[in-house]
């Protein structure tokens, strides 16, 4: 018994350095031995969700919620892995089951919001059991600061600027409240207000980068470049490899004219558009693409964007190399190729792309979105990435008109607020089969298309090896 117990702390182990893969073959030797052992089996489902295995997770948990699991930490495993393989009326089910018992619960209450948005699209009913919730317990800040929250993640900023204007006067001006507070006051163009409170929420948490960063926003916003400066220099000496502080300090450096953004922002150099490769099983790029096309869009069943990322109006599948569709888990391999050019035509350089440069690196996420009409991505940066890129398997087409870019890639348009506004720089035509890639703090979104269609990428982040 004593050696069983070793495997599931060996796999726990395993689990928080993130190989969910070692740690699963340790609970699944664990469980041949011991099948009745429930909390093994939640944790396999958890590192089989976390690595995309979805359908196995579900499996697992629904073997063992009919034998009497009836926990709510396994509920919501189960019910975010139902979410992920297109069971709608099962997941919603299954997140009101840990509602049932634990109704505060931030995290069930915003991903079941959030399930409801993408599949239905309706702003009122991704927010009724949330409403209720509160209106049971009216206490519960975390409840009404997550709605708030969620209604600017729906595009509804004015009524997330009311709800945290009721947060902070009912918490007595708290300064975890400004945080928020200040965030919904930029959103609507409160610039002032935004900047103020931001100050103060800062001098509350020093050390807190999402508050040092909304304070950048703020200072942009002001044009107060050189304000923002100092305080991304101070970040980035404790988190020297996040891509946001980056394309902020490079954004601030455009904005006073410093030589040194030219560096960063070298399109000629970073900026590379390159044919997918084939991998083994197909003949040739345009059947892959085929086969590409028709599991990705099998696999893309939501209508809406997903919370707290760059789409808008679209939807997104968060991991395509742990699908069972074949075309989807060959998509590693396919970009061997493309980014052993890539890597292979970028010099030496101080630029944070080229200072870490080893000539080789590894697939770090992959993801797919699909836009529809009017659908788009707001310029951002993968904080997390170092080389990031975008696959076009379907697109919009563009008008006959010489100007009209319609659902092409923009590199260069910050994400953030800033005076005096900064246009996009470069500009890439989507090619079917083509792979772009371009530095993870490069700030990058797309011009939205209103051709009746939609447009089908996939995206992924590399980090060196």
């Amino acid at each position: 018994m004593s050696l069983q117990k070793d495997l599931v702390k060996t796999a726990l182990e395993y689990r928080k350095k993130g190989d969910n893969e070692t740690a699963i073959s340790l609970l699944k030797q664990h469980l041949a031995s011991q099948p009745n052992d429930h909390v093994a089996k939640h944790n396999l489902a958890a590192a089989l969700g976390d690595i995309g295995e979805h359908l196995d997770a579900v499996k697992v948990l629904k073997s063992a919620i009919n034998k009497g699991l009836n926990k709510a930490p396994s509920w919501l495993v189960y019910a975010r892995s139902l979410a992920q393989i297109n069971k709608y009326e099962r997941a919603v089910q299954a997140y009101k089951k840990v509602l049932s018992s634990h109704p505060t619960d931030a995290d069930a209450q915003r991903e079941l919001a959030q399930l409801i948005w993408m599949s239905q699209g309706d702003y009122e009913k991704a927010l009724s059991g949330l409403t209720q919730a509160i209106s049971k317990h009216p206490s519960a800040l975390n409840l009404k600061i997550l709605r708030a929250e969620l209604a600017g993640q729906m595009e509804n900023h004015e009524d997330r600027y009311k709800w945290l204007k009721l947060c902070y006067e009912a918490s007595d001006k708290q300064a975890s409240i400004q945080f928020y507070m200040s965030k919904a006051a930029l959103a609507i163009g409160k610039y002032d207000e935004a900047l103020h409170l931001a100050e103060v929420a800062a001098q509350a948490f020093p050390t807190d980068i999402n508050c040092g960063i909304h304070t950048v926003n703020c200072y942009l916003a002001k044009s107060f470049p050189e304000k923002a400066v100092p305080l991304i220099e101070r970040m980035l000496t404790t988190h020297p490899t996040n891509q946001h502080l980056i394309a902020l300090l490079s954004t601030c450096w455009r904005l006073l004219g410093d030589a040194r953004y030219e560096e960063y922002y070298d399109y000629d150099r970073f900026v590379k558009q390159l044919p997918l490769g084939v991998p083994k099983g197909w003949e040739n790029l345009d059947s892959y693409i085929q086969d590409l096309e028709s599991g990705l869009e099998e696999a893309h069943r939501y209508k809406e964007h997903p919370f707290f990322l760059s789409v808008r109006h679209g939807s997104q599948i968060p991991s395509i190399t742990g699908s069972i569709n074949p075309a989807m888990r060959a998509f590693t391999e396919a970009c061997k190729e493309p980014l052993q050019t890539y890597l292979s035509g970028l010099c030496s350089g101080t630029s944070p792309l080229l200072f870490r440069n080893t000539g080789s690196a590894k697939l770090f996420s992959s993801w797919s979105v699909k836009l529809h009409k009017t659908g788009h991505h707001v310029n951002h940066v993968h904080q997390e990435g170092w080389l990031s890129s975008a696959c076009h398997i379907r697109h919009a087409q563009t008008s006959n008109n010489k100007g009209d870019k319609s659902g092409w890639l923009k590199l260069g348009e910050p994400g953030s607020v800033c005076a005096p506004k900064l246009k996009a720089e470069r500009y890439i035509q989507p090619q079917r089969g083509m792979i772009v890639f371009f530095p993870s703090y490069m700030w990058h979104g797309t011009v939205p298309f209103t051709e009746d269609t939609n447009r089908l990428t996939v995206a992924a982040d590399f980090q060196p090896i």
